[in-house]
């Protein structure tokens, strides 16, 4: 068995090839995906917290927390902490810097309230909080008979 190279299979059990199968294999692999990138970034992670959006973007985390709070920008409770999709604030936060170069006091002055309230009624349907499909379930708590 010397000349057998055993491989651990995801399901505990093990494959056994010759060095010539063994080689044959890697090669198929080789062909069925592609490599990396060397020159390509490691992927962000999707959610992170205020701390991490104001590190990424060279903003106070407060101004994450404060815009998140309004409905201004998204984001997400997982569970009970805020987080926010890393792309989605910066796709959000370039609309925002196009419409207003110079700046702005309150985000109302660059997006319209119906803009702000569809993008907050995008991320409740996301997260699983839209009125109408809440609604619609049926319930989880039976009443109680009186």
């Amino acid at each position: 068995m010397a000349d057998r190279i055993c491989v651990a299979l995801p399901d505990g059990r093990w494959l056994a090839l010759d060095r010539e199968a063994f080689a044959t294999a890697l090669a198929a692999g080789a062909e069925l995906m592609t490599a990396p990138s060397p020159t390509a970034p490691p992927a962000a992670p999707m959610f992170v917290d205020a701390a991490e959006m104001g590190r990424l973007t060279d903003t106070a985390p407060s101004w994450w927390e404060a815009a998140a709070r309004d409905l201004d920008c998204p984001s997400f409770f997982i569970g009970r902490v805020r987080r926010f999709k890393v792309s989605d604030c910066l796709l959000w936060l370039e609309d925002v810097q196009e419409r207003a170069p110079d700046g702005f006091n309150h985000i109302e002055d660059v997006l319209t309230r119906a803009e702000l309230e569809e993008a907050a009624a995008g991320y409740k349907r996301i997260a699983g909080f839209d009125k109408d499909e809440l609604n619609a379930r049926a319930p989880i708590v039976t009443p109680s008979p009186r």
